[in-house]
């Protein structure tokens, strides 16, 4: 729960992003896309029975079914995926926290969702 909270303690727009090229040359050429996502629910994460699911997982594989391709998504640790999509032509990564640094690196596709931030505290009053 930690880490959810931290990932998400500022104000940001989640988005699927990608490079600028991916879509056009990918679909273009013919070449597959390479999809990388990491673990983080509710928007992709291990159903009951180990399917990668959630809300941009369910978004892509809609995307390629009127595409008529099927890449597969591949979860890696964020800071690999993150490397792949910076170093790696054809290369897709689902959600990313849409900040000013970052916003001019790559093409986004989206929101999928917007979240603001949100700290809970619980402390005991005694007297």
């Amino acid at each position: 729960m930690f880490k959810l909270l931290h990932r998400h303690s500022q104000q940001c727009l989640l988005a699927l992003v990608c490079t600028f090229t991916v879509l056009n040359n990918s679909l273009a050429n013919e070449h597959s896309l390479k999809i990388y996502c990491d673990e983080d629910y509710p928007v992709q994460f291990f159903d009951k029975q180990g399917r990668l699911t959630g809300m941009s997982v369910e978004i892509v594989q809609e995307i390629q079914r009127r595409l008529g391709v099927s890449d597969p998504i591949q979860v890696v640790p964020w800071a690999r995926g993150l490397d792949k999509l910076d170093h790696e032509p054809n290369t897709m990564l689902l959600t990313m926290a849409r900040t000013p640094e970052r916003d001019s690196r790559y093409q986004w596709v989206g929101p999928v969702v917007t979240t603001l931030g949100v700290c809970w505290l619980t402390y005991v009053v005694t007297r």
